[in-house]
């Protein structure tokens, strides 16, 4: 009877503290990144769902992982050659960032500071965010804008320096 009762407990105390560890620590598939640029007079957007994070709420770390090639554009041509000549996914498959959070005084924002690697080229980038609960998921949001010279990417419009062109960032989660 006493050994039921010991291994009752033990078994308890171990769900516990799995549904503690769970609580603080998200996964997601349910991303979105989205790049816009402007070359010449065309606004030019790509969206990718295909991404995957993880969020630890109790250390304030988020991680992120986008498939370059998973990038769509209207455009097949223009997606054709972003996968092929620009981003060179055979040799730079992914694009990663990893990083920590701090709050902010207003409720629910965030000053996120990590490292962001872009075709094969780390930089340490800060921007602001929002990480929201909401029930049993939490939603994490940011918006930023990186210099593709910065990442080696080389420009379609073979500008440099200040003109180099610029792309918007907006990265979106759902966490479980």
């Amino acid at each position: 009877m006493v050994h039921w009762i010991i291994r009752s407990l033990f078994f308890i105390s171990l769900v516990c503290f799995v549904q503690s560890i769970k609580a603080q620590q998200y996964q997601s598939y349910e991303g979105q990144v989205i790049l816009s640029f402007t070359l010449t007079i065309d606004e030019i957007q790509a969206t990718n769902t295909k991404g995957t994070s993880l969020l630890d709420t109790e250390a304030q770390e988020i991680a992120f992982l986008i498939p370059v090639s998973s990038f769509e554009f209207s455009n097949e041509l223009m997606q054709e050659h972003f996968i092929e000549n620009y981003m060179e996914v055979d040799k730079f498959p992914n694009a990663t960032f990893a990083g920590k959070w701090e709050e902010l005084e207003e409720a629910d924002q965030v000053k996120v500071i990590g490292d962001l690697t872009i075709h094969g080229i780390t930089q340490n980038i800060e921007t602001e965010g929002n990480i929201q609960a909401t029930g049993t998921n939490v939603i994490a949001s940011t918006k930023f804008v990186v210099n593709v010279a910065d990442f080696g990417v080389k420009d379609p419009r073979s500008s440099s320096g200040p003109d180099a062109l610029k792309v918007k960032i907006e990265v979106n989660f759902k966490y479980q």
